[in-house]
């Protein structure tokens, strides 16, 4: 398992490779990002999406709302159950998404 590096045009390091790669090295480098799914959710975005870029200063109160959201899990689950038993219909766009 190896997890690419590439510069972007403003100079970052980008990590490219497939996710699973990716999250078996967030293990290998961080696991104590491992102790719930939303702890390791939020520490791959910011290792590898840039999370802390984006939010700048944000970042630490994003880090605590989003640790006590609902699990991203939780909703997709609940709605494809919803979609299953047609108490809502599926939108032309989702289609297969899901």
């Amino acid at each position: 398992m190896t997890v690419g590096i590439q510069k972007t045009l403003w100079g970052n390091d980008k990590f490219i490779g497939q996710n699973s790669d990716k999250l078996a090295h967030l293990y290998k480098v961080h696991p104590e990002a491992f102790k719930d799914a939303m702890t390791m959710i939020l520490r791959y975005w910011e290792f590898y999406d840039e999370l802390d870029l984006v939010l700048g200063d944000k970042m630490e109160a994003f880090r605590t709302w989003f640790i006590r959201a609902t699990p991203p899990e939780s909703l997709t689950r609940c709605y494809r159950y919803l979609r299953q038993t047609g108490e809502i219909s599926s939108n032309n766009n989702d289609e297969g998404a899901w």
